[in-house]
């Protein structure tokens, strides 16, 4: 696997010489709403409903709806009555819609009162309707009669408040108001957080946050507030990366000791080479850490092996939510600058430049070649990082931090005993010498290529060369992380 990442590297670096709802999705009518059985059954069963709210968040309409259905027919449920509204609302299916939510309202008046948390709920869900079709007046309606229900109930009530303010919040949208829309929206995502996660130890959020982090985004992207956007999407791309294969048996810890059995499997696997298995292994051996609630270099070592085979996969988007998870397990463990957190952020680098976003590769680059100084890292791995940065600043045109790139190369390859010595200074002296003439400095990057041309002449050969030469040296220096990192968190 690396090997493949590393020759991919090397050819880049070588060469750089709608709010809620899908339109379209209109399905046929449903059926009539299975009949529920009676409120002491429903009391004595618990229901998972995470599978069919991850369906929901994943866009698989059909198998919510179908998953939600079996459960009504042996279920009281309001929850179930909110999801399926919610997947009909997903797919503009608003006639369909409109009887689930009455029967919601009808449900918990009847069951809990019509000043219960539960009955607010039905009418926030009911407002969102409203919203959604544009009637304004009857959205407000609810929206009023809701909020003040949940003002006055006792306790913390956090997945009906968020109802509350979601249907808030598209009522907002559908006025136009995007800047109210967005209190709304946070308020919302907080008490989602709070009301589905409680009391679990959770490194991703749940289905129902990512479900209010999916909507808030497309929010923001139309407020022009795209970082904002981007995170909210990252966490989203993280818990779908996240979740092994429904066909695979869940791993099981019996004692912390166990993990290292895990990691080590996962390995042989990924030594097979067969790409596919390789990222299941790793996601199932992190969801078997994350069980386990162990926090600590063990999980961050499997996240960047996962991150490492979805870029070779090229699943960027994925690849960076992972590894950037793996950055907040290291600080959250307090782990030092060492060679661990200087590959978990040489990795993002790299997908970044693979993706040809040379800006955020040069930032992790450089806190890459700052971990790297930090721990003492040898010297053929900081100029793997620093050509790596050398190229993204070139490409990118941040010239000053290019050149004190190459000119730090430059003193490595005066230091180095490498066959391939002459090539490195050769192509680190050209870089610099481009660097200096896009940057203004046109006589002295031509004075520094003249001096070079008595040397040596670039050409189709040793431009090979000097591709191989550093695709030999990144093979080693990553075989050397691997090990200094496994020596780190197996000690």
């Amino acid at each position: 696997m690396t090997t493949k990442l590393s020759k991919s590297m090397a050819m880049s670096l070588a060469l750089g010489f709608s709010v809620l709802v899908t339109p379209n999705a209109q399905s046929a009518p449903t059926k009539a709403i299975p009949a529920p059985a009676n409120q002491k059954n429903a009391a004595s069963k618990k229901i998972d409903f995470a599978p069919v709210e991850r369906d929901i968040l994943q866009a698989k309409f059909g198998a919510a709806e179908t998953k939600l259905k079996a459960i009504m027919t042996s279920s009281d449920s309001l929850h179930a009555l909110h999801l399926l509204g919610l997947t009909y609302l997903k797919q503009q299916r608003l006639s369909d819609a409109e009887p689930v939510f009455q029967k919601a309202i009808d449900s918990s008046r009847k069951s809990f009162g019509d000043k219960s948390p539960a009955y607010a709920q039905a009418l926030a869900d009911m407002a969102s309707l409203y919203a959604l079709k544009g009637d304004v007046a009857l959205a407000w309606k609810n929206n009023d009669e809701a909020l003040a229900i949940i003002d006055a109930a006792k306790g913390n009530n956090y997945l009906e408040k968020a109802s509350v303010n979601l249907a808030i919040a598209r009522t907002r949208q559908t006025e136009r108001s995007l800047g109210l829309a967005d209190d709304f929206f946070k308020k919302a995502l907080d008490q989602t957080m709070q009301g589905s996660n409680k009391g679990e130890n959770k490194e991703t959020d749940s289905p129902l946050t990512l479900l209010v982090c999916q909507e808030y985004a497309l929010v923001l992207e139309k407020m022009e507030r795209k970082d904002e956007a981007k995170k909210l999407n990252e966490r989203v791309t993280l818990a779908k990366t996240l979740t092994p294969s429904s066909s695979l048996t869940p791993l099981v810890i019996d004692a912390k000791a166990g993990i290292n059995k895990l990691i080590a499997d996962a390995k042989k696997v990924e030594d097979a080479k067969d790409l596919d298995k390789t990222i299941e292994a790793w996601k199932s051996t992190i969801a078997a850490i994350e069980k386990a609630n162990i926090k600590d270099e063990r999980l961050a070592y499997s996240m960047v092996h996962l991150g490492s085979a979805l870029i070779e996969k090229k699943n960027y988007a994925e690849a960076q939510a992972i590894l950037k998870k793996a950055l907040e397990v290291r600080k959250s463990c307090s782990a030092p600058q060492n060679a661990g957190m200087a590959r978990n952020l040489r990795r993002i680098g790299d997908c970044y430049m693979l993706e040809k976003n040379w800006d955020d590769a040069k930032n992790f680059l450089v806190l890459a070649y700052e971990a790297e100084e930090a721990y003492g890292a040898d010297d053929a791995t900081k100029n793997t990082t620093l050509n790596k940065l050398a190229s993204s600043c070139l490409q990118g045109k941040d010239y000053k931090k290019g050149e004190n790139a190459c000119r730090q190369i430059l003193v490595l390859a005066e230091k180095s005993d490498s066959p391939a010595k002459s090539i490195k200074k050769m192509m680190a002296t050209s870089m610099l010498a481009g660097i200096l003439m896009q940057s203004g400095r046109m006589q002295e990057g031509m004075q520094l290529m003249q001096n070079m041309s008595g040397n040596m002449q670039m050409n189709a050969q040793n431009t090979q060369e000097y591709t191989a030469a550093l695709k030999a040296e990144w093979e080693e220096v990553e075989k050397k992380s691997e090990e200094a990192e496994l020596k780190t968190i197996f000690q």
